[in-house]
């Protein structure tokens, strides 16, 4: 199991920013605390082998599994992105975002709130 590095995070995060952007929305900035939580559940995912939300998030939440030689940081941002709402809403501001490798798989978690 390998954790990705912080210039992958940076890349999902700024992928999210610009989609915000392009909606006239603030920036996300990164959350210790959600990092954190993203991160104890990516690994928890990858240990699995599969996706699944956190019971219960803290916040609001995106999870993803999909293969790593297909998808490339911003794909992944995009993709974790667009399947919850919240991550394009106004009034959110706090983000946290792992993602886990394992095998050939990409265990990812974006997590957001207030």
């Amino acid at each position: 199991m390998m954790v990705m590095d912080m210039a992958y995070l940076n890349e999902v995060v700024a992928t999210l920013n610009r989609i915000r952007a392009g909606r006239g929305l603030a920036p996300m900035v990164m959350n210790d605390g959600l990092m954190e939580s993203s991160l104890a559940h990516a690994k928890k995912m990858a240990e699995a082998g599969t996706s699944f939300h956190s019971d219960p998030p803290p916040g609001f939440e995106s999870v993803g599994y999909v293969p790593h030689h297909v998808f490339t940081a911003q794909m992944l941002g995009e993709d974790l992105t667009i399947h919850v709402s919240n991550f394009t809403q106004d009034g959110y501001f706090s983000v946290g975002i792992a993602v886990v490798k394992r095998g050939d798989y990409l265990y990812a978690v974006m997590q957001g709130n207030r």
